[in-house]
């Protein structure tokens, strides 16, 4: 069995440039101790000794595979690593304790180090009203712009595990092959991501596509968005409402409009939702007495989420 350490990615780092950042890391510093209270960097950098020790662990539970190396930890479970093979060399992907999601989030350590320090630069600020996690990074994946220089190999990649994605019968590996292909899609291809928004037998899958078009302000989507949150009893048409939300054309504020004033017909949980799809669309709203309104005018009357107009 393959046994990878920190001490065997030096090595690897001074053939692969891709790598060559976290081997400057290791040298310059073997990670940061552990600091009580708020840290201004949300993930900590492990020392070579507890990386290893971690990430033996974790292979024994069969969380990461031999291609994968965590290296950065938030002190609750939670996990950035890197991709220590092709074709996601360099790449940084997490580990969220409560998603099983090992996608490429950075397409290089450099850009996940800057998104770090940007951040970090933000919680010191005296001025700032929270502190930023981990979750707040400005990831480079999934796109949220053209970008010229990476659009042809990362598209490339994609068309990859699209590939595998219809070729295997295994369904853990089937979610993960699309997590891979719709992150690395590049900002103009929408294609796939009508293709897995439309793919039913796996919620998870058709809330990411869902979840991507919202990041992408896809109008041309709300038509394919509104039927899936009427049909759906699963996180997908949570996800539907809020890539509504967060589309904000007036096509997708009307789509929420008509979605509200069926919400009899949907998951009891859905007027909240929907207040906050109209609210993050700009739409003003209300909530009296667990009773959830908006109103598309300062001077027009309320409308009650679920009331036919």
């Amino acid at each position: 069995m393959l046994h990878i350490s920190a001490k065997k990615t030096f090595l690897t780092a001074t053939i692969d440039p891709r790598l060559h950042h976290l081997f400057e890391l290791y040298r310059d510093h073997n990670g940061m101790p552990l600091h009580p209270g708020d840290d201004p960097i949300p993930l900590r950098f492990m020392s070579i000794e507890e990386a290893d020790n971690l990430n033996n662990n974790v292979r024994n539970l069969k969380w990461i595979n031999d291609e994968q190396y965590l290296f950065w930890t938030d002190d609750k479970s939670n996990y950035a690593g890197v991709y220590l093979a092709q074709p996601l060399t360099g790449c940084v992907f997490f580990v969220d304790h409560e998603e099983a999601d090992y996608s490429p989030r950075f397409r290089s350590i450099y850009s996940f180090i800057t998104a770090l320090a940007d951040i970090a630069d933000r919680n010191s600020d005296n001025h700032a009203t929270k502190q930023l996690q981990w979750w707040d990074l400005k990831t480079d994946f999934p796109k949220r712009q053209p970008e010229p220089e990476y659009d042809k190999e990362e598209h490339h990649i994609a068309k990859q595990y699209i590939q595998q994605f219809h070729l295997t019968h295994d369904h853990a590996a089937r979610t993960r092959f699309a997590y891979f292909a719709m992150n690395l899609l590049p900002f103009d291809v929408r294609e796939p991501l009508v293709m897995f928004a439309d793919y039913e037998r796996d919620f998870y899958v058709q809330e990411r596509a869902l979840e991507i078009f919202g990041l992408r302000k896809d109008n041309a989507a709300v038509p394919q968005i509104e039927p899936i949150i009427r049909k759906s009893r699963t996180y997908s048409r949570i996800a539907g409402l809020i890539a509504l939300g967060n589309i904000a054309t007036p096509d997708a504020i009307n789509a929420l409009i008509r979605v509200s004033q069926d919400v009899e017909d949907l998951h009891p949980n859905s007027t909240t939702y929907i207040a906050g799809a109209l609210q993050k669309a700009g739409i003003e709203t209300k909530r009296e007495r667990g009773i959830h309104s908006y109103r598309l005018n300062p001077n027009d009357a309320w409308v009650t989420i679920g009331q036919k107009r």
